[in-house]
């Protein structure tokens, strides 16, 4: 969404009541990068993890840590060794 058509619907959208906040992370949530990290196959629960993050605009609050801190918020490292220790296994045919 570009220009007027963007203000119009953020515009019904606050006057429903909702805040800018969620509006405006519905609107990033619409977005190709996040369409995309919904659609790859993930690998494990970390994965899973991650797609819930960008889903709900959490990853939004980590990058903001990293700005504030200058400290990395630990999220990929997380993913991985989520990803390890839980993984998705494809189950063969012979099981």
């Amino acid at each position: 969404m570009l220009g007027k058509e963007y203000e119009n619907w953020l515009g019904a959208r606050l006057a429903n009541g909702e805040s800018y906040v969620d509006a405006k992370t519905y609107a990033e949530m619409n977005s190709h990068n996040v369409q995309e990290v919904l659609q790859t196959r993930s690998v494990g629960l970390g994965d899973t993890v991650a797609k819930i993050t960008h889903a709900t605009g959490l990853v939004k609050l980590a990058e903001l840590y990293t700005q504030i801190t200058g400290k990395d918020c630990g999220c990929k490292s997380r993913q991985e060794f989520l990803n390890k220790l839980f993984p998705y296994g494809v189950k063969e045919e012979n099981e």
